[in-house]
C-alpha cells in the first residue's frame, strides 16, 4: 500500500503524468528526496528542461532550457551544471531597464558620542551586506518559466548576472573559439570575475546572452586588456554573434517571495530581490585630493546638492511634569545633517563614486564635504605663502566660526587646492578676512571661486545605489558634520585632529 501511495502522491513540476509513468519522470528534489547517487545526475529540474538522464549526464558545462523554435520564449531560462557539488542554477533573465537596478549596501557600526563632540566608532561587520532589486518582464510562456524558476530556487544559492557592469560583444565568435571580443574590459568586470573565481581554480563564471534570447554560460580564466578579449577555459559550445551581452555571474540567494504585477493576459512584471554573497568584489578608491590625510570630495560636477539641513542636539529630560518640564542639553554644539545626491555618468565616474562609499565603510571613515550653497570668491589676488584670504561676500555663515572648517579653492586651469581655516579675523558688509592654518601653496587670482569644506561622516548604515543605465548611477546619502577641535576615537585607537 505504501508503495502505491509513493507512486501517485507526487506530481512532477513540469507536467501531469499518469501513475504508470511516474517512475520515469524527473521529480524535483524538494518534492521527493533522492538517494545521494541520483543527486549527481539530477542536475536539471523538470520545470526547466525535462531531459532523459542519459542526456543530462552527458552535459559538461551547461544545460540550456531552449525548446523548439516556435516556443523560443522559454529561452530566457537556463540551468548550469557545476562539476563540483552541489549543482547551482543561473538566473538568466534580462533586467527590464524601464525600472532602475537598485543595489543596497548595509553596514553595521556602533557609535558613542559624548557631550563635548568626541565620538567612538566600532565596526561590527567586516563587509557590508549587499542586495539587489531588479525587474523582469516576461511574456506568455516566459512568465510561466520565471514563476517555475523562482518557486524552485527560492532560498537556494544560485548565480545571478550583474547587468550594470555587463559589456557588449563586438564581433562574431565561432563555435569552438576560446576568446570573446568585447567593447571594453573594465575594472568592475574583471573584479567580478576574479572574486567569484576564488574557489574555482582561477576560473570565473560569465553569461553570454544573444539578442534573440539564447544564453550560454562560460568560464573565464582572464582578460586581454590590450586586445579587449575574454579568455575562456573551454571552447564555445555555440557561436556568439556581435551585439550579445557578456555579464559576470555572482552568487546570491532569493530570500523572500515577491509579488508579480500582471499588466495584461500575456505580460507579467516580476520584481526580484537578490541577497548577494559577501564575496562580491570591492571597489578601489584612490583620493585625488586630500586635506590632512582625509579625502576631499572636490568634483562638483558629479553631485547635486539638496537644499536641506537638519540640526541635532542631545537633550536629557530631567522632569517630565506637564506644567514646566526640565530639560538639559547634553552636548555643547548641535550636529548638522547634510543631504547630498550624486549623479555619475561614465565608467570612471561611477567607479570613483562606488569607491568613495567603499572607503566610507558606513559611518566609520570621514571625508571633507563641500558646501556649494555658499557662493564665495576672492576679493583680491593671493600669493603663494600668504596666510590669509580676503573674500567677497555680503555676510558669511555663522558656522564659519568653527575652527574645524576647510576651504576648497579652484584656480582656473589648475588643480583644486584644499586648505584649513584658522579663524575669521574680520568681517564687513562686502568683504571678509580669513586666516589660514597653513600658508597658501599656489598663487590664486582675484575672482577665483572658493567653497567651504565640512568635516563629516556618513550618517546612515544603509545606502542605495540606483543604476538608471549601465553607465548612469545615482546615490542619495546623508552626512553628519563633526567638530575638528576635539580628538576622535575610531576602531579603538585615538586619531587626534
Amino acid at each position: 500500500m505504501a508503495a502505491q501511495v509513493d507512486q501517485v502522491a507526487i506530481e512532477p513540476a513540469s507536467k501531469g503524468v499518469a501513475g504508470t509513468e511516474l517512475d520515469q519522470a524527473l521529480l524535483e528534489p524538494a518534492a521527493r528526496p533522492l538517494p545521494p547517487s541520483d543527486l549527481l545526475q539530477q542536475v536539471v529540474e523538470p520545470a526547466v528542461r525535462p531531459d532523459p538522464l542519459a542526456q543530462v549526464d552527458a552535459l559538461d558545462a551547461e544545460a540550456t532550457a531552449r525548446p523548439d523554435p516556435p516556443v523560443a520564449l522559454l529561452a530566457t531560462l537556463i540551468e548550469v551544471v557545476w562539476r563540483e557539488p552541489p549543482p547551482r542554477g543561473i538566473f538568466a533573465f534580462r533586467h527590464d531597464w524601464s525600472q532602475p537596478w537598485v543595489e543596497r549596501w548595509e553596514w553595521k557600526t556602533q557609535i558613542l558620542r559624548s557631550r563635548d563632540g568626541t565620538e567612538s566608532r566600532i565596526r561590527l561587520r567586516r563587509h557590508p551586506r549587499r542586495a539587489v532589486e531588479m525587474l523582469v518582464t516576461a511574456w506568455d510562456a516566459g512568465a510561466i518559466g520565471l514563476d517555475a524558476w523562482l518557486t524552485g530556487h527560492q532560498g537556494r544559492e544560485a548565480l545571478f548576472p550583474v547587468w550594470p557592469v555587463a559589456r557588449r560583444v563586438t564581433a562574431n565568435a565561432a563555435a569552438g573559439s576560446t576568446t570573446v571580443p568585447l567593447d571594453a574590459v573594465t575594472e568592475p568586470l574583471m573584479r567580478a570575475i576574479q572574486t567569484e573565481a576564488l574557489d574555482s581554480w582561477g576560473q570565473g563564471p560569465a553569461l553570454i546572452r544573444a539578442p534573440d534570447g539564447d544564453v550560454q554560460q562560460v568560464m573565464v580564466t582572464g582578460f586581454d586588456t590590450a586586445q579587449k578579449l575574454a579568455n575562456l577555459t573551454l571552447p564555445l559550445a555555440r557561436p556568439v554573434e556581435a551585439g550579445s551581452t557578456f555579464a559576470p555571474l555572482v552568487r546570491g540567494v532569493i530570500p523572500d517571495a515577491t509579488t508579480a504585477r500582471r499588466h495584461c493576459a500575456a505580460v507579467t512584471s516580476q520584481p526580484v530581490e537578490i541577497r548577494l554573497d559577501e564575496r562580491v568584489w570591492e571597489w578601489p578608491f584612490t583620493p585625488e585630493l586630500t586635506l590632512e590625510s582625509v579625502p576631499v570630495i572636490h568634483d562638483a560636477e558629479q553631485w547635486q546638492p539638496e537644499p536641506s539641513i537638519e540640526y541635532q542636539a542631545r537633550i536629557e529630560r530631567i522632569d517630565n511634569r506637564l506644567g514646566r518640564p526640565w530639560i538639559r542639553r547634553v552636548d555643547d554644539r548641535p550636529s548638522r545633517i547634510l543631504s547630498r545626491r550624486w549623479l555619475a555618468a561614465g565608467q570612471s565616474a561611477t567607479n570613483r563614486l562606488l569607491g568613495l562609499f567603499e572607503y566610507l565603510a558606513g559611518r566609520l571613515n570621514p571625508v571633507w564635504l563641500p558646501d556649494e550653497f555658499t557662493g564665495l570668491a576672492l576679493a583680491q589676488t593671493a600669493m603663494a605663502g600668504d596666510d590669509y584670504l580676503l573674500l567677497r561676500r555680503a555676510r558669511l555663515p555663522w558656522h564659519w566660526e568653527d575652527p574645524g572648517l576647510g576651504l576648497l579653492i579652484r584656480p582656473a586651469g589648475q588643480p583644486p587646492v584644499a586648505v584649513r581655516i584658522s579663524r575669521l579675523e574680520a568681517e564687513s558688509e562686502t568683504k571678509a578676512r580669513l586666516l589660514l592654518a597653513d600658508p597658501l601653496p599656489v598663487d590664486v587670482p582675484v575672482g577665483t571661486p572658493v567653497t567651504p569644506l565640512h568635516f563629516a561622516r556618513l550618517d546612515q548604515d544603509r545606502v542605495e545605489f540606483t543604476w538608471h543605465t549601465n553607465e548612469v548611477l545615482e546615490v542619495a546619502a546623508r552626512f553628519m558634520t563633526l567638530a575638528r577641535c576635539h580628538p576622535y576615537l575610531r576602531g579603538g585607537g585615538d586619531i587626534p585632529f
